[in-house]
């Protein structure tokens, strides 16, 4: 989204400061800041707290008036999430599920008319929108405004939100497969938001105690990497399909580049690569600690 002023055929409140603006000393502004938080079922989402700042009394009277409101149009190209939040009040939070924010999230704060208004003018517009009425005296020109109207908007927002181990963690699923030797664990990648990791009886007890879960997590994420980039670089349009790949399979390709042609061996140099991260520069920092 690319706005321009004069692409609208009413006045429109911008984050520009030049002399040709359709508003003079007003503005609209918005803060956000995001972080990581869980809900009572422990399920874990993106919290983005929001502040907005308007200075304009004709604008702020219509959002009283439930005429406008304020707006967060919110995208995520990693993930194809697209939402546009409307909002009741100047401070607050939205909340989204982890798996739908991850990488460059773009955030358009907007002022948007909700009911029919007519007639609309403020003090505060540009000299140039004055008019010559019948009796010589100079008032503002109106505008007939309708649902749907976008009237202002801040800069937008980017944050780039990147989780993980936090992220990856929470695309795994771990379950008990009594028909696996007790000793194995195999990775399924077949569902669209999850890889489901199925373990033996024995290592998955050794995968329950949280103390000896940190050394089995670096060869079980590493083994989950290297299959979900199996699956992509056999399939790439049909894995792109599932939730679990776009967190983090284009992020690997546009980063690394997955060879469709790689051998098994230059698939598993990647995957240890991408999970270093996760188990060996722990490792390392606890070596030197």
């Amino acid at each position: 989204m690319k706005l321009r002023t004069e692409a609208f055929p009413y006045p429109v409140l911008s984050p520009e400061t030049n002399e040709d603006n359709d508003y003079i000393d007003t503005a609209f502004q918005c803060n956000i800041d995001t972080s990581v938080d869980k809900s009572e079922d422990g399920t874990q989402y993106i919290k983005l707290d929001y502040s907005f700042l308007l200075s304009n009394d004709e604008i702020r009277d219509l959002i009283e008036k439930k005429q406008a409101s304020y707006m967060l149009d919110i995208s995520c190209t990693s993930t194809g999430f697209k939402k546009i939040y409307s909002i009741t009040s100047d401070n607050g939070h939205v909340s989204i599920d982890i798996h739908d924010l991850y990488q460059r999230v773009v955030i358009y704060p907007l002022i948007v008319i909700t009911s029919k208004v007519s007639d609309f003018t403020s003090k505060e517009l540009n000299p140039e929108y004055i008019l010559s009425s019948k009796n010589g005296k100079n008032v503002y020109r109106t505008f007939n405004l309708n649902p749907g109207d976008m009237i202002a908007f801040d800069e937008p927002t980017i944050k780039y939100l990147d989780y993980e181990p936090l992220g990856l963690k929470s695309l795994l699923k771990v379950v008990l497969d009594e028909e696996l030797d007790e000793d194995n664990y195999s990775v399924d990648p077949n569902h669209d938001n999850e890889l489901i990791v199925r373990m033996g009886s024995e290592i998955k007890k050794l995968w329950d105690n949280t103390k000896i879960r940190e050394y089995l997590f670096m060869p079980v994420i590493k083994d989950c990497i290297l299959v979900a980039i199996d699956e992509f670089r056999r399939d790439k349009e049909s894995v792109q399909e599932k939730r679990w790949a776009k967190l983090f399979l284009e992020v690997i390709d546009f980063e690394h580049g997955i060879d469709s042609d790689a051998s098994v061996d230059e698939l598993n140099l990647l995957a240890q690569k991408v999970s270093k991260k996760f188990g060996l520069s722990k490792i390392k920092n606890k070596v030197t600690e």
